[in-house]
């Protein structure tokens, strides 16, 4: 199995790699297939997003696709004429790693336990909560 390209996402100026698809739930509420074209093993859903968390909201600020005709597309292919778009679609929590051994590829799962987790009701950041593992 091929290692995935994570999603980005900005958090107090530092970059995450999470594994959650904060798109996803867009494409189910609007009933939309998706509109990119697979061109990746390391990348199923086939876009790469950058999000970011900005005055205690989550925004989409980049997306990287490509069409059918596999031109590379970015955010205005679903949302034309924005910047960023803020992820009112959201709610779930968004959990960001706190161990660099976790970016090694075929992440183990004991680490999907750790981390700091943003949860996200309609987009607006509500709390968050850092779970550190304990040293055996």
């Amino acid at each position: 199995m091929t290692d995935q390209i994570r999603e980005k996402l900005i958090y107090k100026r530092k970059i995450y790699r999470i594994t959650e698809e904060p798109l996803e739930p867009y494409f189910n509420k609007h009933k939309i297939e998706r509109p990119f074209e697979f061109t990746r093993t390391d990348c199923w859903r086939s876009y790469e997003g950058v999000w970011k968390v900005k005055y205690g909201k989550l925004y989409l600020a980049n997306l990287t696709a490509y069409n059918e005709e596999y031109i590379e597309v970015g955010l205005d292919i679903l949302f034309p004429g924005k910047k960023d778009v803020f992820a009112e679609w959201y709610t779930g929590d968004i959990r960001l790693p706190i161990d660099k051994a976790e970016y090694s590829s075929y992440l183990p799962h004991f680490f999907l336990d750790t981390g700091l987790f943003l949860k996200f009701k309609k987009g607006i950041l509500v709390s968050t909560r850092l779970v550190k593992s304990e040293k055996i």
